[in-house]
C-alpha cells in the first residue's frame, strides 16, 4: 500500500521543496483486480498533476509478469501524468521478486548527476 499512499499524498499535498526524484515500483492505480484489495481504501483523484509538480524526476516501474499489480496500471497512470518515466519490464519474477534491480540503480545514478 505504500506506493499508492505516496502517489496519493504527492498528488494532493504541495511539498515545500520538490523531491529530486521519486521511484514507484508497481504502484497500484485502482482496485480493479477482482478479489484483491490493492489500494486499502486509498483512492487517487482524477487530477494527478501535483504528483509531477512535486517531483523533479518521477519514475513508475512495472512488470508484465507481475501477479499482484497488473501492468495495465501503467497505462492508467500514463493517461493521468504526462511527463513521468513509465517503464514496463518484460519480466521481474512476478511482483518484483528479484535479488538485484540494476535498472533502478541506473535511473538513480542518472538522476543524481
Amino acid at each position: 500500500l505504500g506506493k499508492i499512499f505516496l502517489a496519493k499524498y504527492l498528488s494532493e499535498n504541495r511539498l515545500r521543496r520538490r523531491a529530486a526524484a521519486v521511484y514507484l515500483v508497481c504502484p497500484p492505480f485502482d482496485d480493479s483486480v477482482p478479489g484483491e484489495d490493492l489500494v486499502g481504501g486509498f483512492r487517487l483523484r482524477s487530477d494527478l498533476s501535483l504528483l509531477e509538480k512535486n517531483t523533479g524526476h518521477l519514475h513508475l516501474l512495472f512488470s508484465k509478469d507481475d501477479d499482484v499489480v497488473p501492468a495495465s496500471h501503467a497505462i492508467k497512470y500514463k493517461q493521468k501524468i504526462k511527463h513521468a518515466h513509465i517503464a514496463v519490464y518484460p519480466g521481474k519474477n512476478g511482483h518484483f521478486h528479484v535479488a538485484t534491480f540494476p535498472e533502478i540503480i541506473r535511473l538513480i545514478k542518472a538522476d543524481v548527476q
